[in-house]
């Protein structure tokens, strides 16, 4: 009978751990102001984490589409304004590579890269 009972439980718990957020939810979350300067802070946000920063060209980043929660049963949910962004930069064997990112910006920081757009098999750029 422990055995059945713990079992219960710990379906419970995992259970809460996948689901996402309802709508009340997400209105209840907030998003942040709209980026003023979404370009400065992709260009940041790169710099930070790209092996070569100073061999960023052509970067384009689209205006904040929409303010979106992008999550999944692992990592929970962001909240935040999607950009798209397209760029050249070295990799870090140096070879030059072009990318298209999306990227969920939220008080003026990057929360998320979604690398080549693609959200586990969506593209949302």
């Amino acid at each position: 009978m422990l055995r059945i009972g713990s079992t219960a439980l710990l379906g419970a718990l995992i259970a809460g751990c996948m689901t996402v957020p309802v709508a009340h939810d997400a209105e209840a979350e907030a998003y942040g102001p709209a980026p003023v300067d979404p370009e400065s802070i992709v260009r940041a946000y790169l710099r930070r984490i790209l092996s070569h920063p100073d061999s960023i060209e052509g970067l384009q980043v689209a205006a904040p589409a929409k303010k979106v929660w992008i999550g999944h049963h692992q990592g929970g949910a962001g909240y935040g304004h999607l950009v798209c962004s397209t760029y050249r930069a070295r990799s870090s064997a140096g070879t030059p590579i072009e990318m298209r990112d999306g990227l969920l910006i939220r008080d003026g920081s990057v929360v998320l890269r979604i690398a080549d757009g693609d959200w586990f098999g969506r593209k949302l750029c």
